[in-house]
């Protein structure tokens, strides 16, 4: 999908890395190591940031309960979290 001249993509959860498509904006429901679940427990297993992020710069996620937001040097992945 294209909106305001960016290609945006929506992944479904289970999505494979190879099944994520190059794009502007990636929305899914990851589970990418390293980022916290909710406020007691991180993610030990799952996608690393650095593939994730080597699909798209900018990558936002439903999945854990907790909202985080990392900026690194080819891009940035943020979990919305939930209230």
């Amino acid at each position: 999908m294209e909106c305001f001249g960016k290609k945006i993509s929506f992944i479904p959860w289970g999505s494979s890395l190879e099944d994520i498509p190059d794009s502007d904006i990636c929305f899914g429901h990851f589970e990418i190591n390293s980022f916290y679940m909710n406020s007691f427990k991180t993610c030990e297993h799952g996608m690393e940031s650095k593939n994730l992020l080597s699909k798209s710069p900018f990558v936002i996620s439903g999945h854990f309960h907790k909202r985080d937001h990392r900026e690194y040097k080819n891009g940035q992945i943020v979990y919305v979290g939930s209230p």
